[in-house]
């Protein structure tokens, strides 16, 4: 958090922001955690959902619905405003959304692959 404050600045880092940024830490660190032991089914998992059309922008799409419908003041992270609408529809009609939700999937992907390299 230290890291962003200075780099972004209080103009930039408000608290609603570091608020957002610590929902989502401690999200990500606790799904890391509790699958820390299973990085073989995580990689044959992640090997199916590569194999489906589009999986990029599909992925991306489900996921962060999910955060934002679970977690709404994590929108504001992302660089959206808070009463951007969630639906389905809404995402998908967004350029900005969709190339942010496949940039996500794609440095997912790249640290996983990453993972499996240091495993094997």
């Amino acid at each position: 958090m230290e890291t962003l404050r200075v780099m972004l600045g209080k103009s930039h880092f408000t608290y609603d922001i570091e608020k957002s940024f610590v929902v989502v830490y401690n999200v990500l660190a606790a799904e890391i955690c509790n699958g820390m032991h299973s990085d073989h089914i995580v990689h044959e998992s992640w090997k199916k959902v590569k194999s489906i059309p589009y999986y990029k922008e599909k992925t991306g799409l489900l996921l962060f619905k999910h955060l934002f419908d679970e977690c709404p003041e994590t929108k504001l992270l992302f660089g959206f405003p808070r009463d951007f609408d969630t639906d389905l529809e809404s995402l998908k009609s967004s350029m900005k959304f969709r190339m942010h939700a496949e940039y996500f999937i794609l440095m997912f992907d790249k640290a996983l692959s990453m993972v499996e390299a240091n495993t094997l």
